[in-house]
Parts: C-alpha cells; sequence; structure tokens
C-alpha cells in the first residue's frame, strides 16, 4: 500500500506512526478478509445470479468461460458486432445527495438534507461504447446486489472468468475532501467525508481510515493541536458555567435559515 503526501507536508511522529500501523496492517487485512470472505461472498452471489450474468455475457459476445488472455480480449473488443456498436448511446447517470444531521444524541433526533427536487447532479459520461460497457456492468452489479466497491474484480470475472482480488485497488471505502472557495480564490469552508461500501466493517476504518483522517483533519480551518483545551475543566467551567450550555429562546430566526424552533433542553428535568 502506497500513501503519496507532498514532501512540504508537515508530519507529527505520531502520524508518522499511525500510518506505518496502517502499512504494516494492511497486507494481513487483504488476505484474510478481500481475498477470503468478501472474494467468497462473491462467489456467492455470482453463482446464485448466473443467469443475469449469461444474459450480459450473451449481449456483449463474452465467451462463457472468458478470454484466455488479454490479447484475446483486446481483439474481442477490437472486432465487437454491428449489434453491439449500433447499441452506442449518450451514458449519463444523476447524482442525489442526502446528508444525515445528529442534533440531540440523548433523543437521537436526526434529521436529513436531501437533495431538493431538480437539483440533483448530471453526470454525463461519454457516448463511446466503453461508457455503456461500464454502466451497464454497473447496472448488472445492482441487479446482483454486488458492493460498488468491487467493480474492477467483478469486471476482470466477467471478461477472464476468474474472480482476482488483486483487482480491488481500495479497502472498501474512499476519503472525500470538499472544499469551498469564495473571491480571489479564498478557502471558506472544508470538510472530510468517508465512502463506506457495504462491506467495510468498524475495525477496518479503525485500522485504515482514522490514522489517515487524523492526518487531513489537520488540514481544516479551525484545527486546534492543542490538548490542554479539554484539560482545563476548571478554567472552561469559570468561563463558561457549570452546564455550558447558554438560555436559548425557543424561537429564533436566523438570515441562513428563517425561524430556527428548539425542544426542551437534552439535560433538562422538568420534575426538578
Amino acid at each position: 500500500m502506497k500513501i503519496n503526501m507532498n514532501i512540504e507536508d508537515k508530519i507529527s511522529e505520531t502520524a508518522l506512526s499511525d500510518f506505518n500501523h496502517l502499512k504494516e496492517k494492511f497486507p494481513d487485512y487483504h488476505k484474510n478478509y478481500i481475498q477470503r470472505d468478501i472474494r467468497y461472498r462473491l462467489k456467492k452471489i455470482i453463482d446464485n445470479k448466473y443467469e443475469e450474468i449469461e444474459k450480459f455475457l450473451d449481449q456483449w459476445d463474452i465467451p462463457y468461460e472468458g478470454f484466455a488472455n488479454s490479447k484475446a480480449c483486446k481483439r474481442w473488443w477490437r472486432t465487437l458486432s454491428p449489434n453491439i456498436k449500433k447499441r452506442r448511446r449518450a451514458i449519463y447517470y444523476f447524482e442525489e445527495e442526502q446528508i444525515i444531521h445528529i442534533k440531540n444524541l440523548n433523543k437521537l433526533f436526526i434529521t436529513s438534507t436531501p437533495t431538493q427536487p431538480g437539483k440533483r447532479k448530471k453526470v454525463i459520461a461519454g457516448r463511446g461504447l466503453k461508457h455503456l460497457f461500464i454502466y451497464e456492468v454497473e447496472e448488472l452489479m445492482a441487479d446482483c446486489q454486488i458492493d460498488t466497491f468491487l467493480y474492477y474484480p467483478f469486471e476482470n470475472y466477467l471478461l477472464y472468468n476468474e474472480i482476482n482480488m488483486n483487482f480491488m485497488f481500495n479497502p472498501g471505502f474512499a476519503i472525500t475532501i470538499k472544499t469551498t472557495k469564495g473571491r480571489g480564490d479564498k478557502i471558506i469552508s472544508n470538510n472530510i467525508g468517508i465512502l463506506l461500501g457495504a462491506n467495510i466493517r468498524l475495525m477496518d476504518m479503525k485500522d485504515f481510515a482514522f490514522p489517515i483522517i487524523k492526518h487531513l483533519q489537520t488540514k481544516l480551518i479551525g484545527y486546534k493541536d492543542d490538548p490542554d483545551i479539554i484539560s482545563k475543566n476548571d478554567e472552561i467551567d469559570e468561563q463558561l458555567g457549570p452546564d455550558h450550555l447558554p438560555k436559548q429562546k425557543k424561537d429564533t430566526w436566523l438570515v441562513s435559515s428563517g425561524s430556527v424552533r428548539f425542544d426542551e433542553r437534552p439535560n433538562s428535568n422538568k420534575n426538578k
């Protein structure tokens, strides 16, 4: 596993230790979980959904036994039949986003912000047969309920009739960094997100995602690497008060969101 970082990045000894720990654990994770458990799950899905897979292979004139080698596969791609070529069309996706907001853990008050109707993002992939092939593989994966992070191992299976998990080029998750810039290219906000596949486990997140996130978090606006901030409890209580909660009206208007209503305070007790 290779981690690329800019030379000018200042990495603390703790972060460096985290990265080294990550690299040491990854081979075992790939061997015992990806190559064994996930490979077995993928094999079971293929066995159970082989009728759907056969239809895809027939549609693209791919032999059931797969191509013997890359040379044979390239020859097939260069000599696709006219019936396949005439299916060429523009491929596009609509992306929708839903953000989950946790507002009150005491009451598990969770709200979501879905993409507004008509505001979903249209992504145009292209008109080539390559884009059509990728799109139809993704459709087949959805029909077979295959984790989207397994795209490359599954495509390799379709072409060569071999389940090879070395084609899984990631640990089943991806880390996103969203940056908003204003006038003069000034950064106004930035945050980190995680895209999780269907088969990622909490222990994998702790082993592989968290060390990377800890390093990326140091680049975010407002990050403070000062352990004293959370250790001086007496000083915090003196400045903020014992409950750390300001008195809030039940109804407050903001320019950004209009009227905001508040439930009773999380730690309040009506029977006091």
